[in-house]
């Protein structure tokens, strides 16, 4: 299981593959025969572990109470008041250090790959008019 942060508002994409059936047969379920498969995705979707999920929320200050669940959204008014935290948390060397060593994957470029996608998404949610939600 994992927690997906994303901005609803943002447009969705389509990206095309090679599927493995070639095109072969109508019956396939993946391109219907046409051998191309279609994905849609959203540059505004983040999907990580429960863990890290779990303390990107605390550290970025958008859930204090652990029993609150990993529901929630954060609204279109208070979206630049969160940039501006996350783009100061770019800068916070002794925060990042705290907070590094709690992250799988968090020695190094993992943290500042979670910030730097963090902050694209809110940015992508602001440009879009759309809220940032995380379940």
């Amino acid at each position: 299981m994992g927690i997906c942060f994303w901005a609803p508002g943002a447009p969705q994409e389509i990206e095309e593959f090679e599927c493995v059936c070639e095109g072969q047969t109508v019956a396939c379920p993946y391109c219907k025969g046409t051998g191309t498969e279609k994905i849609p995705f959203s540059k505004g979707e983040i999907a990580v572990n429960n863990h890290n999920g779990r303390l990107i929320l605390k550290w970025f200050g958008l859930q204090s109470d652990p029993g609150q669940g990993l529901v929630g959204q954060v609204e279109k008014s208070d979206l630049p008041s969160l940039h501006a935290k996350l783009f100061a948390l770019q800068s916070d060397e002794t925060q990042k250090l705290l907070t590094a060593h709690r992250i799988w994957g968090g020695w190094g470029e993992g943290l500042q790959s979670y910030l730097d996608r963090m902050l694209s998404l809110v940015a992508i949610a602001i440009a879009h008019d759309s809220t940032l939600c995380w379940a």
